[in-house]
Protein backbone atom coordinates (compact mmCIF):
# COMPACT_ATOMS: atom_id res chain seq x y z
CA UNK A 1 0.00 0.00 0.00
CA UNK A 2 1.20 3.75 -1.10
CA UNK A 3 0.06 7.00 0.56
CA UNK A 4 0.59 10.29 -0.66
CA UNK A 5 -0.47 13.68 1.16
CA UNK A 6 -1.59 16.42 -0.79
CA UNK A 7 -2.76 18.98 2.09
CA UNK A 8 -5.52 17.94 3.76
CA UNK A 9 -6.29 14.72 0.69
CA UNK A 10 -5.07 11.70 1.51
CA UNK A 11 -5.04 9.08 -1.48
CA UNK A 12 -4.14 5.78 -0.71
CA UNK A 13 -3.53 3.31 -3.19
CA UNK A 14 -3.22 -0.47 -2.91
CA UNK A 15 -1.30 -3.19 -4.58
CA UNK A 16 -3.35 -5.84 -5.36
CA UNK A 17 -1.34 -8.45 -7.23
CA UNK A 18 0.43 -10.12 -3.48
CA UNK A 19 -3.31 -10.63 -3.01
CA UNK A 20 -3.82 -12.85 -5.86
CA UNK A 21 -1.63 -16.07 -4.13
CA UNK A 22 -3.60 -15.13 -0.71
CA UNK A 23 -6.75 -15.44 -3.05
CA UNK A 24 -5.62 -18.96 -4.99
CA UNK A 25 -4.81 -20.38 -1.88
CA UNK A 26 -8.13 -19.40 -0.07
CA UNK A 27 -9.86 -20.90 -3.25
CA UNK A 28 -8.16 -24.34 -3.14
CA UNK A 29 -8.85 -24.52 0.70
CA UNK A 30 -12.41 -23.84 0.33
CA UNK A 31 -13.16 -26.45 -2.31
CA UNK A 32 -11.80 -28.53 -0.16
CA UNK A 33 -13.52 -27.74 2.98
CA UNK A 34 -17.11 -27.45 0.81
CA UNK A 35 -16.22 -30.82 -0.23
CA UNK A 36 -15.89 -32.19 3.62
CA UNK A 37 -19.22 -30.16 4.50
CA UNK A 38 -20.97 -31.91 2.02
CA UNK A 39 -20.03 -35.61 2.93
CA UNK A 40 -20.65 -34.80 6.12
CA UNK A 41 -24.07 -33.31 5.54
CA UNK A 42 -25.00 -36.16 3.32
CA UNK A 43 -23.55 -38.64 6.61
CA UNK A 44 -26.19 -36.84 8.98
CA UNK A 45 -28.93 -37.30 6.60
CA UNK A 46 -28.49 -40.88 6.25
CA UNK A 47 -27.97 -41.28 9.88
CA UNK A 48 -31.26 -39.18 10.66
CA UNK A 49 -33.19 -41.37 8.01
CA UNK A 50 -31.80 -44.56 9.19
CA UNK A 51 -33.04 -43.22 12.89
CA UNK A 52 -36.20 -42.12 11.86
CA UNK A 53 -37.06 -44.57 9.04
CA UNK A 54 -40.93 -43.09 8.94
CA UNK A 55 -40.27 -39.71 7.92
CA UNK A 56 -39.14 -40.53 4.68
CA UNK A 57 -41.78 -42.67 3.96
CA UNK A 58 -40.36 -46.30 4.63
CA UNK A 59 -40.70 -48.50 7.63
Amino acid sequence: MSQEKNGRVRRCRLDAGPMKEASDWISRYQRFWEQQLDSLAIYLDKLQNDQNPEEDGTK
